[in-house]
């Protein structure tokens, strides 16, 4: 039974490697058997300004971040195209089930949240990839919690960001990632696979 003001889902999120993690119900990330990832920093943004996914270069070729900033912060989170296509449909699956226990109102939550700002000016404080993602709701808020470290080719110490934003800016984003997700090459009805990708 799910505690009043909490939502857990019995779907999964992904780390990096498409590893399939279960949910927790407090929303704290659960890590796969036999990893050891003690969190040398944490990044806490308690209310979202901005958040949004971007694609560089041409499709086949194609590299993708979030933008997740609080004010003038801003943090550069780098993500594979099929952990960012997960988030999406993750925040889906927990809009519905919020619909289905009446503590989501689709037109409300875009009224009432704030309109997110635009995209932020500067460098980013810090550039991340991601490891794995946790998606839960508490209180109102929803919880955006990943497990990161440094971009690089080897890993050299894990950090947690932990945001907190409503579900009115979590689902026009979960709208726009998607957008930037099918924008490249399309996939195959059969193998799902992009068209062109080798098999």
């Amino acid at each position: 039974m799910t505690p009043p003001g909490l939502c857990c889902l019995a779907a999964g999120v992904y780390n990096g490697e498409g590893a399939r993690v279960k949910y927790s119900a407090d929303a704290r990330i659960t890590r796969p058997e036999g990893t050891c990832m003690e969190t040398e920093k944490r990044y806490e943004f308690n209310d979202l300004s901005h958040i949004s996914a971007v694609a560089v270069g041409v499709p086949g070729q194609r590299t993708f971040f979030l933008i997740i900033a609080s004010g003038r912060e801003w943090i550069r989170v780098w993500l594979e195209k099929a952990v960012l296509e997960a988030l999406t449909v993750a925040i889906d699956r927990l809009t519905e089930a919020l619909a289905l226990e009446r503590l989501y109102d689709p037109e409300a939550a875009l009224e009432a949240g704030p309109q997110p700002e635009p995209v932020p000016s500067g460098l980013p404080a810090s550039e991340v990839e991601v490891e794995q993602i946790s998606l839960g709701y508490d209180d109102g808020k929803t919880i955006l919690d990943l497990v990161v470290h440094p971009s690089g080719p080897r890993p050299l110490g894990w950090s947690e960001l932990y945001c907190h934003l409503g579900l009115g800016m979590l689902t026009e984003f979960a709208v726009q990632a998607a957008g930037v997700c099918v924008a490249g090459r399309p996939r195959c009805p059969i193998c799902r696979l992009p068209m062109g990708a080798p098999k």
